[in-house]
């Protein structure tokens, strides 16, 4: 089923000369506020025959974690424009009109992922081991970096809480998920939100984008370990 809606949507989206065949379609685990999807697109275009790999990212029945699919299609635009090591962002549909909930289409990237002990044990990893911890630092800063007023991300994210707001708003916000989303008392995480109450760090330095969910797991990297 998934996989004649995805060859009917690219036939809306590509130059093809004909019907596009859409293949290897496979669900990829992991991710708490999207489903994510692997598939293959073969088509004809300009007397070529052309194959690519895509990543369908679609809104879940129902999530704890509650994200704007179209702030994360801008954020990552934004990103690889600014030269941060993202896949390209291709299609961005608001509605279930095609694939019966909203969603994006970004191209696929080919590469590792692994777990952190794999990454610190398996003997294919050792010798990129410095280099990937390198680049993970180097990604991070660049991230944080981003000039992201230039970047029209403000429009896309909205106002930025003060300095002296941010930690608070982000416990506020989690306090707000588990009010919603709690299946029972959670007395140990009413606990930690407590004493981070009382505990607010400094007020920032400065407002910068950060990733939020930066960890081995959620990145790609080559056999040289590039990221």
């Amino acid at each position: 089923m998934l996989e004649q809606q995805l060859a009917q949507y690219l036939n809306l989206r590509l130059s093809a000369s004909g019907p596009v065949q859409v293949t290897g379609v496979r669900r990829i685990p992991g991710g708490a506020s999207r489903e994510t999807w692997a598939f293959d697109a073969t088509w004809e275009e300009g007397g070529r025959t052309l194959c690519r790999g895509f990543i369908l990212r679609r809104d879940p029945p129902a999530s704890v974690v509650v994200t704007e699919r179209d702030v994360e299609f801008q954020v990552m635009d934004a990103a690889g424009r600014a030269g941060i090591p993202v896949p390209r962002v291709l299609w961005l549909e608001k509605d279930g009109q095609h694939l019966e909930r909203p969603f994006f289409v970004m191209e696929r990237i080919d590469g590792c992922e692994t777990s952190p002990q794999a990454l610190l044990t398996d003997p294919a990893y050792i010798r990129v081991h410095d280099r990937i911890a390198r680049r993970f630092v180097e990604v991070l800063a660049a991230i944080h970096a981003l000039d992201w007023q230039a970047l029209g991300l403000q429009e896309v994210l909205g106002p930025p809480p003060s300095p002296e707001e941010c930690a608070l708003r982000e416990i506020q916000k989690w306090e707000q998920v588990l009010e919603r989303e709690a299946l029972g008392p959670e007395l140990v995480l009413r606990a930690a939100l407590r004493w981070l109450r009382r505990h607010l760090p400094p007020p920032a330095q400065r407002i910068v984008l950060v990733h939020s969910d930066y960890r081995v797991g959620n990145f790609l990297f080559d056999a040289e370990g590039e990221i």
